[in-house]
């Protein structure tokens, strides 16, 4: 075997196993959820400040003329504080569209992520959206109908609630996935990502701290009622500290990072399924979470969207509105 197909079958593996790592995560927050009250905002805190730590640490070491750069900037630290703000809105929604749901299901919800950046693109661009777009498209409509009504169009089965969180997430999604690219491309995916995370790890440790201080009795001193951790033991601080924080966030990162760097980007987007297909069977086997047909073949739909927007395509023609 060569040693450019070495390169790319580590890469491949490693992008694998970042997802994977991903939908492990999502399945801790829904145990952290559910067994010990973690809220939604606690736990985006916890892990982007571990991940912003493990990450400026290693960025520090390996790139830090781009580091004082970014930071020495104002332009790029406006750029990457909107880029955080994305990485904020992706997890914090995500953690809640878990808590109302669950992590297979909010985990295929937030694919639609990819639909949302096809819309914009087709804004964007002023162009109506090529075949194969379109019925990505679609499938992705389908992908979330099939879960939201398990087939039957007189029901809604995924609470409201749910549904509304896990688009909402797929926005936020769409945002830090598309907005950062010229950066991305600029200084490289993980130190864009780890600055990102730096401005995550800020804007949600003040807005926790916020509504703690908010939760004070009124007249009572700052300090009643406020900064109350959630109570949980040893599995409860391993789910968050080490499968969500270091393992589903810092680790998973990188690891997706360093694969689709090796093993191409289209590659990487056909490998990011394995997130939600982790969710699913790590929460049907953790958590007891039912998976039925309709949530497979909405899943499947999810799929067959990623593969449609991964398939290369030809430039279009001047005046060609679609292929």
């Amino acid at each position: 075997m060569s040693l450019d197909a070495t390169t790319k079958h580590l890469g491949i593996l490693s992008a694998a196993a970042g997802a994977l790592l991903w939908g492990f995560s999502g399945v801790c927050l829904q145990y952290l959820s559910s067994a010990f009250g973690v809220s939604s905002l606690f736990a985006t805190m916890v892990r982007s400040v571990v991940a912003a730590v493990l990450f400026l640490a290693v960025i520090s070491a390996t790139d830090r003329a781009n580091l004082r750069l970014i930071l020495s900037n104002r332009r790029l630290l406006a750029q990457h504080a909107l880029f955080g703000l994305g990485l904020f809105g992706s997890q914090f929604f995500y953690a809640l569209s878990i808590a109302a749901t669950n992590a297979g299901t909010a985990t295929v919800l937030q694919m639609s992520s990819t639909a949302f950046v096809l819309i914009r693109t087709a804004l964007s661009a002023r162009a109506f959206p090529r075949v194969r777009e379109l019925g990505a498209f679609l499938c992705a409509v389908g992908g979330v109908w099939l879960i939201a009504t398990q087939g039957d169009p007189s029901t809604l089965v995924l609470p409201a609630a749910g549904l509304a969180l896990g688009l909402v997430n797929g926005v936020s999604t769409a945002f830090y996935v598309a907005y950062p690219r010229q950066l991305l491309a600029r200084f490289g995916a993980f130190t864009s990502c780890g600055v990102g995370m730096m401005f995550n790890a800020v804007l949600s440790t003040l807005l926790w701290a916020g509504s703690q201080l908010a939760s004070t009795p009124a007249g009572a001193p700052a300090s009643v009622g406020a900064f109350q951790l959630p109570a949980f033991d040893a599995s409860g601080a391993l789910a968050l500290f080490g499968g969500v924080a270091v393992l589903g966030t810092f680790a998973a990162f990188w690891l997706y990072v360093n694969g689709i760097h090796h093993a191409g980007p289209v590659t990487g987007s056909l490998l990011g399924a394995l997130e939600p297909l982790a969710a699913m069977l790590i929460g049907a086997w953790w958590m007891g979470t039912a998976i039925s047909t309709a949530d497979w073949a909405g899943f499947a739909l999810m799929v067959a969207m990623v593969v449609l927007v991964s398939l290369p395509s030809r430039p279009r023609r001047l005046g060609q509105s679609h292929s």
